[in-house]
């Protein structure tokens, strides 16, 4: 904790403390404000056998980019996002070589000291407004507690404070909203608290989990595009994890694609959307283009993965499937660059 009271006002010029990293040697090209290599996490089960969520996946995110990272239920994105945050249940073990935040290696720290850097340096987006939110306490307070727990300030200071951010959130209604408790406040509303709580303490990495899984898709747009323009104005680093592909199109530089703990592709936003090279991401895009361009799949059915193909591209795609599987047991991957993207290739040893 700083020594001396903090009470800066909001402000859309990013902090002195917040400026991205320069390269060692004087290079002008900015340091990733979050650098993640060899990150693996196991869960140990209760019959003494362990599971792999996620297998030595490695990323970068960049000052002022969104990296989105994308996949069904089950492939690990949370897992990852925990595993960064080092805030894994207690049945999990988590490996890495490092996690770096703005240049500093943050892994292996002690809780109090993790405690500190979750919220001012990574903050965390959750996906269920309704139970992040205290039921008691009205939503300035919520925003202001957050910054109390890491400046030491006055609480009406704190509190001052809160409500530039929520005037910058919600504009006009600001007074109202901050008087408001959750109960009374609609979904979108509540995650936009979530975010006002995410960007108090200037932090320079947002990991955004599945934001707008639970509100309807106008509120969902509205959530991303303030997102999107808080990203801008502060120069952050957002990791937006989501198993909508077609979220990412209008919001992401960059997209990680895992499956089975693993990342199949990485790549700028266009050429992953546009120029597919692993199947299981082929998939991700039919599944979801809309109904009236050419698609096989009728208004009204659902979808799952191996319908969205042709017979032919079904018997590739549930063979990568089945090898990615037997990795587990024997295997060992290899990482190939193709036009600017890194495809994750399965090599067996017989």
């Amino acid at each position: 904790m700083p020594t001396t009271p903090v009470a800066a006002p909001y402000s859309d010029q990013p902090q002195a403390g917040l400026v991205p990293a320069r390269e060692a040697n004087g290079s002008s090209s900015p340091m990733p404000l979050l650098g993640v290599r060899a990150l693996s996490v196991r869960y140990r089960q209760p019959d003494g056998t362990s599971s792999v969520a996620v297998h030595e996946v490695s990323f970068e995110a960049m000052p002022g980019e969104t990296l989105g990272i994308v996949g069904e239920s089950g492939s690990g994105k949370t897992s990852l996002a925990l595993g960064v945050l080092q805030a894994l249940p207690k049945n999990a073990q988590l490996f890495c070589e490092h996690i770096r935040v703005a240049g500093r290696d943050i892994a292996g720290l002690s809780e109090n000291q993790l405690r500190s850097i979750r919220g001012s340096q990574v903050s965390t987006i959750f996906q269920e407004s309704g139970l992040a939110l205290h039921p008691m306490m009205r939503a300035v307070d919520q925003v202001a507690q957050v910054y109390r727990a890491h400046f030491r300030v006055s609480r009406s200071g704190a509190k001052e404070i809160a409500m530039q951010m929520l005037a910058r959130i919600f504009g006009q209604v600001a007074d109202r909203i901050a008087r408001a408790y959750p109960h009374e406040l609609s979904g979108g509303q509540k995650q936009r608290v979530l975010i006002a709580q995410a960007l108090i303490c200037r932090p320079s990495v947002v990991i955004a989990d599945e934001p707008t899984a639970s509100l309807d898709a106008k509120t969902q747009r509205e959530v991303l595009q303030l997102l999107d323009e808080l990203r801008r104005e502060l120069n952050l680093s957002v990791v937006l994890i989501t198993h909508n592909i077609a979220m990412l199109s209008a919001i992401a530089d960059q997209v990680m694609v895992m499956h089975a703990g693993r990342v199949v592709e990485r790549g700028s936003t266009a050429r992953v959307l546009h120029e597919q090279v692993h199947p299981y991401t082929r998939q991700l895009i039919q599944a979801a283009r809309p109904w009236n361009q050419n698609s096989e799949v009728r208004p009204g059915q659902r979808v799952w993965h191996e319908e969205v193909e042709s017979r032919a591209e079904r018997r590739v795609d549930r063979n990568c499937v089945d090898a990615i599987c037997e990795y587990e047991q024997s295997e060992r991957s290899e990482t190939s660059q193709e036009s600017g993207r890194e495809v994750r290739r399965l090599v067996h040893e017989r």
